[in-house]
């Protein structure tokens, strides 16, 4: 008898599972489902984004591109004349190598070693507080000239002795002055200055011994660099040979 009970409780059991998935299934069919506006929109599809070969050839060639600048739609068949992300990897491997990523800094995962180079200043000849990349650059540290500016305040005069000019830098307002009294004529005979020969006429006379008595009369000399008058009278001399 207990048997026969237990079977009539497990029969009643799957009879109302039974039930509840048959209730289940007929409220879902039921439910009305909306799909929304079916109908295709009347714009026509057009490309707005890069294409592998736009990104390729920016890599490479720097060759800029304009997004969606390109003809490509959905019923172009397939070509083999494009760029693979494989190229684009490649390339991107090419771009990236130590020698061309600035020392101390780091891009995409690479350590750089560029350091400046073709420079030939040297601190001494740039100006004082200037700063550059110069000479046998082994680094990015800036350096600063030493040159000293010698703007505006040197004039130089011609003297007996050589002037040495000072190191620097000196622009146009630097000047050696000119003498207007350095011509041939205040020269004398024989002596070179600063280029300018001295006039044949212009004699030393510190050594002529005349006076104006040995001179004849109303003609005139220079004696010791001044000039005389003579006074003999060469009538004396006609008198005394009569």
């Amino acid at each position: 008898m207990r048997k026969n009970k237990n079977k009539k409780n497990k029969k009643f059991i799957k009879g109302g599972l039974f039930v509840l998935v048959l209730l289940f299934v007929l409220a879902v069919l039921g439910t009305v489902v909306y799909a929304g506006n079916l109908t295709p929109l009347s714009i026509t599809p057009s490309a707005s984004f890069y294409t592998l070969s736009d990104i390729y050839n920016l890599i490479t060639n720097n060759t800029t591109a304009t997004e969606g600048g390109h003809d490509f739609t959905f019923s172009d068949s397939l070509t083999s004349t494009g760029h693979t992300l494989t190229d684009i990897y490649g390339a991107l491997t090419s771009l990236v190598s130590a020698d061309k990523v600035k020392l101390g800094t780091t891009y995409l995962g690479t350590a750089g070693s560029l350091v400046p180079s073709g420079g030939t200043a040297t601190v001494a000849s740039v100006l004082t507080g200037k700063t550059f990349f110069g000479d046998s650059q082994t680094d990015w540290n800036l350096q600063i000239g030493t040159m000293p500016d010698n703007t505006g305040h040197a004039d130089f005069s011609p003297g007996v002795n050589s002037v040495s000019i000072p190191t620097g830098f000196y622009d146009g307002v630097t000047k050696i002055s000119g003498d207007a009294n350095l011509v041939t004529g205040n020269i004398k005979n024989g002596i070179t200055i600063f280029g300018v020969s001295g006039e044949s006429s212009v004699v030393d006379t510190s050594d002529a011994t005349a006076g104006t008595g040995d001179i004849l009369l109303n003609k005139t000399g220079y004696v010791n660099g001044a000039l005389i008058t003579g006074t003999y009278d060469t009538t004396y001399l006609t008198n005394a040979l009569v």
